[in-house]
């Protein structure tokens, strides 16, 4: 972008034709590129204008020529100023500043910008009749093709990293997807891991609960199998005062049966009282028996029922613990 004429000029003037003061005085300005190599044309110019005025021994050289253009003025006004007082130049100046006035229009002409009007000093005195110099513009398209290339490398490059960026992207996304897939299949691990706790702490309290009745259940066992042994000493105890009751008895009975039959064989009779209080003891001796005999069957029949009652209870033992292991 091209500053304006007058403020350009202002500018200028106030600076003496110092590019650095100049680019003080307009901060923030940007040109484009054409203008910035036009600007350093000029400024090459007015150095060339000073080293050819009488007095000077030194020609400048191709690298003061301005080949290299960056930001410079590009206004021509300033420079045919500082020129304008030196009227006595050389035809060969005269010559350099026309080829330098033509090269910098091609390149201009290159860039697509208008080009600024010619050098006034040099317009009036003979006409532009030389060709550019073929150097200058394939120096600048070389310039350029090193633009492009270094344009195109960064280009490539930022694509690269955007397909590097778009992959790394993906890449993420599969991380976070498979850290997702990971993370419920922990959750739910976790939650088998808490439903089988559960199942553990409650089947360890069923056995300790199994092993309790257990023990309850032994403890019973084993107060009934002490009450049954108990009592099946005092039956048979029992049992054998009862066989001795009845042997002594039969054994009495059989004497008075003996004694009887001895006194009816030899005649002897005794009187009636004596027969009588005999009689009376056979049938109390009679009943005796008979009550012995009553109370050794119920006695039998007490112990055939604690017989079942202890197989029963131990049958339900056992499903109990069959339940149980089950």
């Amino acid at each position: 972008m091209r500053p304006r004429p007058s403020s350009w000029l202002q500018a200028r003037r106030a600076t003496g034709g110092h590019n650095k003061l100049w680019r003080g005085v307009v901060p923030g300005r940007r040109h484009s590129s054409a203008v910035a190599c036009a600007a350093a044309k000029q400024e090459q110019l007015a150095g060339v204008a000073k080293q050819e005025q009488p007095g000077c021994g030194r020609r400048p050289a191709q690298g003061d020529l301005g080949l290299s253009g960056h930001h410079l003025n590009p206004s021509p006004t300033a420079a045919a100023g500082r020129i304008g007082g030196g009227m006595e130049l050389s035809a060969a100046f005269e010559e350099r500043v026309r080829q330098m006035e033509d090269a910098r229009n091609h390149r201009i002409s290159l860039l697509q910008v208008s080009p600024p009007p010619p050098f006034p000093l040099f317009s009036s005195l003979q006409p532009q009749t030389l060709t550019p110099s073929p150097l200058v513009p394939q120096a600048e398209k070389e310039i350029q093709a090193a633009k492009y290339r270094l344009l195109e490398a960064k280009i490539a490059a930022a694509r690269r990293l955007e397909r590097r960026r778009l992959l790394l992207e993906r890449r993420a996304a599969e991380f976070a997807s498979r850290a997702l897939a990971a993370r419920a299949d922990i959750d739910a691990t976790h939650a088998r891991r808490l439903l089988l706790a559960r199942d553990l702490s409650s089947t360890r309290c069923e056995i300790e609960e199994a092993e309790r009745k257990e023990g309850d259940w032994d403890r019973f066992y084993e107060s009934k199998r002490k009450e049954m042994e108990d009592f099946q000493a005092m039956s048979q105890q029992f049992e054998a005062e009862a066989r001795k009751e009845v042997q002594r008895l039969k054994d009495l009975v059989s004497q008075l049966q003996s004694a009887l039959q001895e006194l009816q064989s030899n005649g002897m009779y005794s009187n009636d009282a004596e027969i009588t209080a005999a009689e009376a003891r056979k049938s109390d001796l009679t009943a005796k028996k008979a009550k012995l005999e009553e109370s050794l069957v119920s006695a039998r029949q007490f112990r055939a029922l604690l017989q079942q009652q202890l197989q029963k209870a131990f049958a339900s033992q056992v499903g109990d613990q069959k339940a149980a292991q089950n």
